[in-house]
């Protein structure tokens, strides 16, 4: 039997990996090139899908704020003209927002409509009428259509989509992207079903000061005995005529991450409040927001969570067992603490 040349007779040939080894470097290169694309390109998307949003947000608040005429006695025909220019004069990636349709027919991406709570929907709409507001209840103007009190406004890149750039290597070279916002006009003297967000209700005196200009600082729930440091604020019910004590058991429902919505509620009218940690709602409360305010899971809240929450008269340093509802107040919820953390101070 013949050998291979220089090898002893009893020796095995070995053969050259080195082939195998550089397809399988290549396929892996390959693949984290394609991941490496995928992230810098999403988060790409990620600031123009926030730059859409802010243009149609934009647009239907500029609407909503021109929708009715001064005099109030019929929609404003040029509202929707008032949102397209607000839109367009914001950009995404540099580029001009783009919006279709006819304006002034009220068609296509700006759109007069009535806003229907309790369903949570849009309904487009042209009439110029308005509607007649005496002797008639919160839940037939919701359900009337030709109440118009609303503006929808979409907003596109799609003309010319937004870019890609390393996903071009494995075959994304743009991407179409829309927004929409919708902007409404609440009914005056009420809250609508659900249109408070959460069991908290702020003191209008923790949020104003003397002269009646805005100014709030940390809020509080437990009474630290006067002065600038009383408390801001305390949890309710939800109860009116009559007024029924706040404790736990009727607080507990409207907290959570699930929580029951809350009712109609009346301006002006007393509701039921309490001052006090309230240890067990502000337990599940505070659980719940640090869910929502925790992105990353790391038990720390990166990012603050939004409120919708009703305001009442607080005269004295506590908040009274039937505080008088006179308004509402959004807030974003950055941080919450409690009085036995040790980081805790009053100032």
């Amino acid at each position: 039997m013949n050998h291979p040349k220089n090898l002893p007779a009893n020796s095995t040939p070995v053969r050259d990996q080195r082939g195998v080894v550089a397809v399988t470097v290549a396929l892996v290169l390959v693949g984290l090139l394609s991941f490496g694309a995928l992230a810098v390109d999403i988060s790409s998307l990620l600031m123009v899908r926030n730059e859409l949003q802010n243009a149609a947000d934009a647009g239907a608040l500029a609407a909503s704020r021109k929708l009715y005429t001064a005099s109030g006695e019929a929609v404003d025909p040029g509202a929707n003209a008032v949102g397209v220019a607000a839109a367009q004069a914001n950009t995404a990636q540099n580029i001009a927002v783009e919006l279709t349709g006819d304006p002034s027919a009220n068609s296509g991406d700006v759109q007069r409509g009535h806003w229907k709570w309790s369903d949570q929907s849009f309904t487009a709409n042209a009439s110029l009428l308005a509607t007649t507001l005496s002797e008639v209840t919160n839940a037939e103007l919701d359900a009337d259509a030709d109440f118009i009190n609303a503006v929808r406004v979409r907003v596109r890149r799609q003309t010319q989509p937004a870019r890609s750039f390393l996903s071009q290597l494995i075959g994304f070279d743009n991407f179409q992207m829309q927004a929409e916002a919708i902007a409404y006009i609440g009914f005056a003297g009420t809250f609508l079903p659900g249109e408070a967000t959460d069991p908290i209700a702020l003191c209008r005196e923790g949020l104003l000061n003397a002269q009646g200009e805005y100014s709030c600082s940390t809020g509080r729930m437990i009474n630290s005995g006067g002065g600038d440091t009383h408390n801001t604020a305390g949890w309710t019910n939800f109860t009116q005529e009559p007024c029924d004590t706040a404790g736990p058991p009727s607080v507990g429902p409207y907290v959570g991450c699930s929580p029951s919505p809350s009712p109609e509620l009346t301006l002006q009218v007393g509701m039921g409040t309490t001052g006090g940690e309230l240890q067990t709602t502000w337990d599940s409360f505070y659980n719940c927001w640090l869910t929502s305010a925790d992105t990353d899971a790391d038990g720390r809240p990166d990012q603050a969570v939004n409120l919708n929450l009703p305001v009442i008269n607080c005269p004295s340093n506590n908040v009274a067992p039937c505080s008088k509802l006179v308004g509402a107040a959004n807030v974003n919820l950055i941080w919450m603490i409690r009085q036995t953390d040790p980081n805790f101070n009053w100032v």
